[in-house]
């Protein structure tokens, strides 16, 4: 029987960066995934909105993942077309990255904020945040592995996680599971859990309230005595704070 503070199912993006999030704070978390340690993903993230990209800033992410994507200088227009090849119809001029703090003119320029939107394909943003994820120490990583026969008790749940190459099950115990594996992951499959839907500014996740974050010691224990509440767990994964980080 394995314990840890948080188990999140999924190392997409969305539970690659709660998971970065989470440790960043001071938590244990476990992440476990079906895929692979570098296997490519199913494209479904194209681009990265600012407020995202705040978020990575605040992780120490930002760079690392604008100098990834498209080459520098390839624009990012938006064209309307009859067809694929088609006559254009409108355009909306959107600056490379390379220009994207400098142009000054257009509808995407200007942002009131030290991170605007950054195109980048979900091929190239996910090993950004996996390297770092399994760079921390707070956080592991189980890949080839499947999260089954689910148990919800009051202030904890139990977790049977099968590894697919040898079909070997253990047991992980936890205090906060997360289901970040998709609308037909298993998380998202089982009807027997109540659970709420909760915004994340990656997508969308799914918070089973195993254990109440309040003033109570079980709380206070969990977060170290630190005094505080994670917003990622007080406030249902969402933290609109803005916060200042050495180097970001």
């Amino acid at each position: 029987m394995t314990y840890s503070d948080v188990l999140i199912v999924g190392a997409g993006p969305v539970g690659l960066t709660l998971a970065i999030d989470l440790a960043w704070r001071g938590i244990e978390v476990t992440v476990v995934e079906t895929r692979a340690r570098a296997a490519p993903p199913e494209p479904k993230c194209n681009h990265v909105a600012a407020r995202t990209m705040e978020i990575f800033r605040r992780l120490g992410l930002a760079d690392k993942v604008r100098d990834a994507g498209l080459p520098a200088d390839y624009p990012h227009d938006i064209s309307y077309r009859t067809s694929f090849t088609g006559q254009e119809l409108t355009r909306i001029p959107i600056p490379c990255r390379r220009d994207r703090f400098a142009a000054q003119d257009g509808p995407d320029c200007n942002w009131p904020t030290p991170e605007p939107p950054h195109r980048i394909n979900q091929i190239f943003l996910e090993p950004i945040l996996f390297e770092h994820a399994a760079a921390q120490p707070r956080i592991r990583i189980i890949n080839r592995s499947a999260a089954e026969d689910v148990v919800i008790e009051d202030t904890a749940a139990s977790v049977g996680v099968r590894d697919l190459d040898t079909g070997a099950v253990r047991r992980i115990d936890c205090r906060f599971l997360i289901g970040c594996d998709g609308a037909f992951g298993r998380t998202q499959s089982d009807r027997r859990r109540a659970h709420r839907r909760r915004d994340h500014p990656a997508g969308t996740v799914d918070l089973y309230p195993l254990a109440r974050f309040d003033r109570s010691s079980a709380a206070r224990q969990c977060l170290g005595n630190r005094g505080h509440q994670p917003a990622a767990l007080r406030h249902g994964i969402r933290d609109r704070r803005p916060r200042a980080m050495a180097g970001a």
